[in-house]
């Protein structure tokens, strides 16, 4: 059985409900509604339920739910078909892929059913016997967009409002292959046992087929409304308009014509006060569901079925001859056979299947106190759920989509099981258990303080870890004690502890702080002072040097006398760039006797300018040492 308006299809969310309702009466010649009709007047038509979607999850197609004698068929969220017979006879293969593409709408058939691809092409499947052709069938011009079956005849309705029909719309009489509607486009068809109808663009539905039939009919609705959904059944036609009122017709008198105009089992349904779907199997039972989605219920000349959800509410029905199926919000169908009936199923899961990916690269180490992001994937783009088996060795869980694993050993194998439980369109998926090898963490080192001053006493980087506090051995080119003479130096730094291992290089600079020491030629008689120049460069910086804790020693002088100090006077420290490099050079001035008091002579013309305890630290000769004279 169809669904009506196939734009009901569009929307990935959607569970659609089963098709099978139908509308008002007006038709120039056409059977007389019967005014027991009203008792479907005012039974709205409720949309059909809705899932919402998790964040990341992987585009669906809605549920669509095709039932009749032989058996049921669903279109899965994946695109692929879930189908199931009654009394388990091989109707159908149990699940089925499109040839390409993915499935968007299936009607189920006596001998063959087929299905509608997103592409607009038809695929059939069955018998060999059918009158319907197998295989795929496109459209002779445009694409296919919605398709109904009934016994072994099939129409498929174009993208142009043009019908085409293959296998037989009766016993012995092929069916019409190209129905065009007689003005206007037709917007959704179905079929019955011996006839098809259509609804036109403008809501008004035209019907065709053979013998007993309501064939030949055209049904107009009454002024300033109009039909928007179609059902037809073996002998009679349903139809709800734009108000959602409902009316049924029937042929050739008699019983059959009262049960269609009369809708002598709607009441029995209990859906006086809307539905939120309505179906009409190819012969004489109609279905429906009410407002509450707790039941779905047939009624017919075989007698009335009805089942129960055991869980959430029904949004689809599928109707067959003294049985029901219905689509629940959760993703299962349920469904009921009266006594001595064909049995169906209770129940069957059409949500669409999924695996979990593990990404093929994602086989550790892990490395302890990491956070180890899981590299893997459900089908359905859900959330994994991660569980440790080995919690002494690792922990597994996360949030936001990101489930991870997160070492609390340095040594053993981690296994952690992945799960993901589905929801309203997914199966659960099996789970996959990752055996994966620990190892010590990775601790991040950042050295420092890479450049000093010579001042003679060692020196040595600074060295963070991360995490904090680890023991970290240096190593200058093979030696563990840090150089205190100029140079440079490579170094490295190591962690290697049982949890933690890491390591980083650098290189440690000592410069000598380079001195000039002015006039070249002192004399001692007639020269009162010395100037002592510093010069600034990349590493040292002269104006650090603080004039108040800076010495001037006579190079091979002892004792308290043998380092001058800065005297009062102006100008005894200035700050200049002597040598015009862009770098401050600090100037310093000694008086000459000061000098001589602590041992400057022509024998020992030698000087060494320190600081062990300013801001710069450091110790400075002159490569060059003045001229002493007396």
């Amino acid at each position: 059985m169809s669904r009506a308006d196939l734009r009901r299809l569009a929307g990935p969310v959607l569970l659609v409900a089963a098709a099978a309702c139908a509308p008002d009466p007006v038709a120039p010649g056409a059977p007389a509604a019967s005014s027991a009709a009203a008792a479907l007047a005012r039974a709205p038509r409720t949309a059909p339920g809705t899932a919402a979607v998790a964040a990341g999850e992987t585009p669906t197609v809605p549920i669509h739910l095709a039932t009749n004698d032989v058996g049921s068929c669903a279109v899965r969220p994946d695109g692929t078909l879930r189908c199931w017979s009654r009394d388990g006879r091989p109707a159908f293969p149990a699940t089925r892929a499109p040839l390409r593409g993915s499935y968007r709408q299936v009607a189920v058939g006596q001998s063959a059913s087929c299905a509608l691809r997103d592409d607009g092409f038809v695929e059939c499947f069955g018998e060999r016997s059918s009158a319907i052709p197998l295989g795929r069938l496109a459209a002779r011009a445009g694409e296919f967009v919605q398709l109904d079956v009934a016994g072994d005849h099939a129409c498929a309705l174009r993208d142009d409002g043009e019908a085409e029909c293959w296998g037989g719309i009766a016993p012995g009489v092929p069916a019409v292959p190209l129905r065009t509607a007689s003005t206007g486009r037709y917007t959704t068809l179905d079929l019955g046992g011996s006839q098809a109808c259509a609804l036109r663009d403008d809501g008004a539905i035209e019907c065709w087929g053979y013998g007993p039939s309501l064939a030949g009919t055209l049904f107009t609705p009454p002024a300033g409304r109009r039909y928007e959904e179609v059902h037809a059944g073996l002998l009679g036609v349903y139809a709800r308009d734009d108000l959602g009122q409902w009316t049924g017709w029937g042929c050739c008198g008699g019983a059959i014509e009262a049960h269609y105009t009369e809708l002598a089992y709607f009441d029995e349904l209990g859906v006086g006060d809307g539905v939120v779907d309505f179906a009409v199997s190819p012969d004489y039972e109609i279905g429906a569901i009410p407002l509450s989605g707790a039941v779905a219920r047939s009624a017919g000349p075989g007698g009335a079925t009805s089942v129960t959800a055991t869980t959430g509410r029904f949004v689809q029905i599928g109707v067959a001859t003294r049985g029901v199926c219905a689509l629940r919000d959760d993703g299962f169908v349920q469904c009921g056979s009266a006594a001595r009936a064909p049995q169906f199923p209770a129940l069957v899961d059409v949500r669409a299947p999924q695996t979990i990916t593990v990404a093929p690269d994602f086989t550790g180490p892990l490395p302890y106190g990491s956070v180890v992001p899981i590299a893997a994937r459900a089908g359905s783009g859900l959330l994994l759920n991660a569980r440790s088996l080995t919690p002494t060795i690792c922990t597994a869980g996360g949030t936001a989509g990101a489930p991870a694993i997160f070492p609390v050993a340095a040594t053993g194998t981690c296994r952690v099981v992945l799960s993901q439980s589905g929801n309203a369109r997914w199966s659960p998926a099996p789970e996959r258990t990752l055996e994966l090898p620990v190892t010590r963490g990775t601790a991040t080192l950042t050295v420092g303080a890479l450049a000093h001053v010579h001042d003679g006493t060692p020196r040595a980087p600074t060295v963070t870890t991360q995490p904090a506090g680890l023991a970290v051995q240096l190593t200058f080119a093979s030696r563990t004690s840090p150089p205190s003479a100029p140079g440079s130096y490579p170094f490295s730094a190591r962690v290697d502890t049982p949890l933690w291992t890491g390591a980083a290089d650098g290189v440690l600079v000592i410069e000598m702080a380079r001195i000039d020491v002015q006039p070249a030629r002192i004399s001692l008689a007639t020269s009162p002072t010395v100037t002592v120049y510093v010069h600034g460069s990349a590493i040292v910086d002269a104006a650090r040097i603080d004039p108040a804790t800076v010495r001037l020693r006579v190079d091979g002088g002892t004792g308290p006398g043998a380092a001058v100090a800065l005297r009062n006077g102006a100008p005894m420290s200035t700050l200049a760039d002597v040598d015009r490099d862009g770098r401050t050079d600090r100037m310093l001035v000694f008086r000459t006797a000061d000098l001589v008091a602590a041992g400057l002579s022509p024998t020992r013309p030698a000087l060494v300018l320190e600081d062990r305890t300013g801001a710069l630290r450091l110790v400075a000769t002159d490569p060059s040492p003045p001229q002493i004279v007396p």
